[in-house]
């Protein structure tokens, strides 16, 4: 198995994991442990997955990070050379046993516990490690995930690109007539001929179902005319894409072009106020009040946006309560949207990240109102200021 972020040396690992342990020992943690999940994969690019059989990475405050892993899964962290040391374990073997032995059985350790770690397998270690300490490992990682390095950056702008590249195609597609459920099984198709490894959210909601943003796609037939949200998300060695765009399949209604706008006025400048040193409500600040100043305000009904990262939500939280203040190598969705219940909703989401300069955008796809309009046999968009038909 190839390590998802192959991109970045087994060293720069090693280099995470040292900077976790200066600051769990300014912290007083005696040992950190990441399950299988984004924490691992930032920690050591090992990309297991939870399941059945315990697997833990534990980081301990001084000395070399160990996996105690099932020996089924031991032949996938091969690729991990010699940087890490790998502990299996065999049915009916204890792992936790595995973890004492590594630890010891100090009673006044504090652990540090990845978020993802199941109930099932804390409430092992809690049992046989009774008089410890355990807090969340999200309080040591945050600092450390929150900027993005060279390589991160890098891998996101590459898996924003490929996003593009689908919604591109997407509007080559004739989705008159589709059933939402249809047009979500293209939409994956395309994600994966595109090279994105994984599928994790796909998102189409259209007429009224638009104002539902967690919309489940359904049997609902695309009609001419209908308002159209396209939200989808995939990965690439393990980095998250995460774009939405709203069309129209066919004529747009007045209405719809006019919520449209605001829209995308909103969008527009909540990313030219994400500027280094300003808190992260300040994007949602600017991209709230054009949707307020517009009489919609109580139709925008989410934050602004969201970190992105190795989870497609993470840090940065961009809402109107967010006191994080932007600093460059930040990434983070700016994604405002408007919902008429019965009616339509309208959303438009790029990933962006803070350079000293501003916010950059890395989704290049135009967010021109597209009406996608069938003309002998062929699906054809119009760009929201053309009054004619392109091929």
């Amino acid at each position: 198995m190839d390590v998802p972020a192959k991109e970045v040396a087994v060293e720069n690992y090693l280099v995470r994991c040292a900077k976790l342990q200066l600051l769990m020992a300014e912290q007083g943690v005696d040992c950190f442990l990441a399950s299988p999940s984004s924490d691992m994969l930032y920690l050591s690019g090992c990309p297991l997955k939870p399941g059945s059989r315990m697997a833990v990475l534990a980081v301990p405050q001084g000395g070399s990070p160990v996996f105690i892993v099932s020996s089924l899964e031991a032949p996938n962290l091969a690729g991990l050379g010699s940087a890490f040391d790998v502990r299996p374990w065999a049915d009916p073997n204890d792992p936790v046993g595995l973890l004492k032995d590594f630890i010891g059985d100090r009673g006044n350790l504090t652990f540090a516990i990845s978020d993802q770690l199941w109930a099932t397998y804390l409430l092992q270690i809690q049992g046989r490690f009774s008089e410890a300490r355990f807090i969340p490992g999200s309080r040591l990682l945050h600092e450390m995930r929150i900027i993005k390095g060279p390589e991160e950056l890098d891998l996101l702008a590459k898996v924003s690109a490929m996003a593009d590249s689908v919604f591109q195609k997407v509007t080559s597609l004739k989705i008159e007539g589709l059933t939402e459920a249809q047009l979500e099984t293209q939409l994956g198709i395309l994600m994966l001929e595109e090279g994105l490894e994984s599928l994790d959210f796909r998102i189409i909601a259209s007429g009224e179902n638009g104002a539902a943003p967690h919309h489940f796609s359904g049997d609902r037939r695309i009609g001419w005319g209908d308002p159209v949200v396209m939200d989808f998300g995939g990965t690439y060695r393990g980095y998250y894409s995460d774009t939405t765009r709203t069309v129209c399949a066919g004529d747009a209604s007045t209405e719809f072009r006019t919520v449209y706008e605001v829209v995308r006025r909103a969008q527009e400048a909540g990313i030219a106020a994400a500027q280094p040193g300003v808190p992260a409500s300040a994007v949602d600040f600017a991209a709230r009040s054009i949707i307020e100043e517009a009489g919609y305000g109580n139709y925008f009904i989410h934050g602004t946006g969201h970190g992105i990262g190795l989870d497609v939500h993470e840090d940065p939280p961009v809402n109107k309560n967010s006191t994080t203040v932007l600093e460059p190598g930040m990434a983070f969705t700016v994604e405002p949207g408007v919902y008429l219940p019965g009616r339509f909703g309208v959303r438009i989401e790029d990933v962006v990240v803070m350079t000293p300069q501003g916010a950059k955008r890395l989704n290049q796809s135009t967010k021109e109102l597209i009406q996608l309009r069938i003309w002998n046999a062929q699906v054809l968009w119009v760009p929201r200021k053309s009054g004619s038909p392109k091929i």
